[in-house]
């Protein structure tokens, strides 16, 4: 008879399906490394980089590109139960100085929408992708929907310059229109 409950069981069965998942799109994404796991009792955490330029604005500076973009990634056991706080998820670690309207200003907080108990880490990660890139289907814009007002009226006027790459997170690049950005 095992001493394990039943939801430690599915916590403990759900761990080792997060942990494939991150290591199987490392394995397949160009633009995607791990850098780092920690793995605890009630939570799962990465440190995840992707490799791709993404929109900053230092204190008294112009916006520019810079990257890579290294993100860390924590899944808690009640994220199976209860809807995550949409920007506990993930938080953008480097570059500094992150300009998105859906990443807060101070804690590099990036709000994922409106997740669901049980959220995939497939989904997370394309999520997490997606917002880096500014795939416009995504990132929202709305002043008071978002976390940074100022970088959302900034991609509202220059909206063409996004999405930053059409490439997604697990396509190949000599399958892929050729990159807007180096």
């Amino acid at each position: 008879m095992s001493t394990l409950s039943f939801n430690d069981r599915i916590w403990k069965n759900r761990k080792r399906s997060l942990q494939s998942v991150v290591k199987d799109f490392a394995a397949r994404s160009e633009v995607m490394r791990v850098r780092g796991v920690s793995d605890s009792e009630y939570e799962n955490r990465w440190l995840i980089e992707f490799s791709v330029k993404t929109l900053v604005r230092p204190p008294g500076q112009a916006v520019r590109l810079e990257g890579p973009v290294v993100t860390g990634i924590r899944y808690h056991r009640e994220f199976l139960a209860a809807a995550p706080v949409p920007w506990e998820i993930v938080t953008v670690l480097e570059p500094g100085w992150i300009f998105h309207p859906n990443v807060h200003p101070a804690s590099g907080g990036l709000c994922l929408g409106h997740p669901m108990p049980g959220i995939s880490m497939e989904q997370i990660l394309h999520t997490v992708w997606a917002a880096l890139v500014f795939n416009m289907r995504l990132v929202n814009t709305v002043d008071w929907q978002g976390l940074n007002s100022d970088a959302a009226q900034y991609v509202r006027e220059h909206s063409t310059q996004f999405p930053l790459t059409r490439r997604g997170l697990l396509e190949r690049s000599d399958l892929t229109s050729p990159e807007r950005t180096s």
